[in-house]
């Protein structure tokens, strides 16, 4: 049995997405170190998190099909901008440190106290403002 059309028509789509983040990829983040090549410093407009906005979207397509080529640039270029975030250090990066254990105790404490008993179904980002 053949495969249906819209099979095809997905893979075929899938295809051509992995082509142009490949293609993405290779023009605007160094191959080396997985940092954005068009971002030296972060900080302005809207915050540390923009050059990882550009491949937001990389764990999705991978998830419905995609290349493993896509799992391995997404990763490359979070773990580059992970790094690239800290390497700038200025005074537009909200914390400009990576985050410790310590850090996060403080939150589960008071979640965990009486203080929070009004809290319910909240999603509490500790991330230093990288997102």
């Amino acid at each position: 049995m053949d495969p249906p059309e819209w099979a095809l028509l997905e893979r075929e789509l899938l295809r051509q997405h992995t082509t142009a983040c490949v293609k993405f990829f290779r023009r605007y983040f160094n191959q080396a170190n997985g940092w954005l090549e068009t971002t030296e410093r972060f900080g302005g407009d809207d915050g540390p998190d923009d050059a990882i906005e550009n491949v937001n979207d990389w764990p999705h397509l991978y998830a419905l099909g995609g290349d493993e080529v896509i799992r391995e640039m997404y990763t490359k270029a979070y773990n580059g901008h992970v790094q690239q975030f800290m390497a700038a250090k200025t005074t537009d990066v909200p914390i400009g440190r990576l985050g410790t254990t310590e850090d996060v105790a403080g939150i589960a404490s008071f979640l965990a106290g009486d203080e929070a008993g009004l809290i319910t179904g909240q999603q509490i980002v500790a991330d230093g403002g990288m997102h």
